[in-house]
């Protein structure tokens, strides 16, 4: 048993329709190229700061740095949070202290 296969018609390629095209068209006219250009230059630049020498000796100067610029950002932030508290809490205390003076001399 031989099974052959034969093929009448010709094989053709499909030709995309307009409304394909014309979708197709519209999205990449609406791809945000600009921010591939920019994650393209930035990917660049990375790789490019990773192996200069010069850079791989200023690395660990950086690291220090960005860590102190770190803990300075957080101590300020408790500091101004505790500081914001006790001036919101004497503004709530004066303001109670007044209301019952207020209604003590009616």
């Amino acid at each position: 048993m031989s099974s052959s296969i034969s093929t009448t018609t010709p094989l053709t390629a499909v030709e995309p329709t307009r409304l394909v095209l014309t979708r197709v068209t519209d999205r990449m006219a609406n791809f945000p190229w600009w921010g591939l250009v920019l994650v393209l230059m930035a990917v660049f630049l990375i790789y490019r700061f990773l192996i200069d020498a010069t850079y791989q000796e200023i690395i660990p100067f950086m690291i220090v740095g960005i860590r102190l610029t770190i803990q300075v950002i957080l101590i300020a932030s408790v500091i101004t949070t505790v500081y914001l508290y006790q001036i919101i809490t004497l503004k709530l205390s004066i303001r109670d202290i007044y209301m019952e003076r207020r209604m003590s001399m009616s």
